[in-house]
C-alpha cells in the first residue's frame, strides 16, 4: 500500500548500477550512461572514466582485503604460538615421564 511501509519507485531507468561509491559526494551507487565508456554519479553527475572507477574499486577492496590479509596473518601467528607451545609442553612432559627417579 501506498503512503504506508517503504517508500515506491515510480522511476524506472535502462542505467546499469555499480555498487561502487562515489568519491565526490559518497554517494552509494554509479551508473554507467548511455556512452558506455564514462560512469555517471546519480546525485552529484560527476562523470569518471572506466579506469578511474576501477582504479576506485582497487582502493577500496584493496584496502579491505590488505585488512583481511592482516586478521589471517596475526591468526596465523597466534596459532603457531601455540602449536610451538604445546610442542614444547609436550617435550618437557615426555623428558619428566622419562626422567629416571634419583
Amino acid at each position: 500500500m501506498e503512503g504506508q511501509g517503504d517508500p515506491v519507485c515510480e522511476v524506472v531507468s535502462g542505467l546499469q548500477v555499480i555498487p561502487v561509491p562515489c568519491p565526490d559526494c559518497a554517494s552509494l551507487t554509479l551508473t554507467v550512461g548511455e556512452n558506455k565508456d564514462l560512469i555517471q554519479c546519480p546525485v552529484c553527475h560527476h562523470e569518471f572514466t572506466l579506469a578511474d572507477v576501477y582504479i576506485l574499486m582497487d582502493s577500496i577492496y584493496g584496502k579491505k582485503i590488505a585488512a583481511l590479509t592482516r586478521i589471517h596473518h596475526e591468526a596465523l601467528q597466534a596459532e603457531v604460538r601455540d602449536l610451538q607451545k604445546q610442542k614444547t609442553d609436550l617435550a618437557e612432559d615426555i623428558a619428566d615421564a622419562t626422567k629416571s627417579p634419583s
